[in-house]
């Protein structure tokens, strides 16, 4: 029984050596598990340049004061009616001091900036 055995042995570290042998080292090393992007978060080749936010002039539509020329504001004038840009209030007409959460003014425009102040709803030198 022990020469079988060691014919057994003998043979099996034959096998295991000429495994080893013929091995590729390239398997023993970590490698980078490349896996697809589904989502395309990193895909550089679509990215632009974001747009520069487009001035809007006298009656056009804005969403915010922030949107229109220096001296128009973004007015509201009845509740649930478009927002223009219209001109700031001048000398004597009427004004509004305060603005909607969202940037434009209800009923009426401000003052002009630095020029006159807005004093129970009229703009006075």
């Amino acid at each position: 029984m022990q020469p079988y055995i060691s014919v057994i042995s003998a043979a099996l570290l034959l096998v295991v050596l000429t495994q080893q042998g013929s091995a590729d080292d390239d398997d023993m090393y970590q490698k980078p598990i490349s896996v697809p992007d589904l989502f395309d978060v990193n895909d550089t080749t679509k990215k632009t340049k974001p747009s520069k936010p487009k001035v809007k002039g006298l009656g056009q539509p804005c969403r915010s004061s922030s949107q229109c020329l220096p001296n128009l504001c973004c007015l509201q004038r009845q509740w649930r009616g478009p927002r223009i840009c219209l001109p700031r209030a001048g000398r004597y007409q009427r004004c509004s001091e305060d603005q909607v959460k969202g940037g434009y003014y209800l009923g009426h425009c401000p003052c002009l900036m630095g020029l006159h102040t807005c004093e129970h709803g009229f703009c006075i030198p």
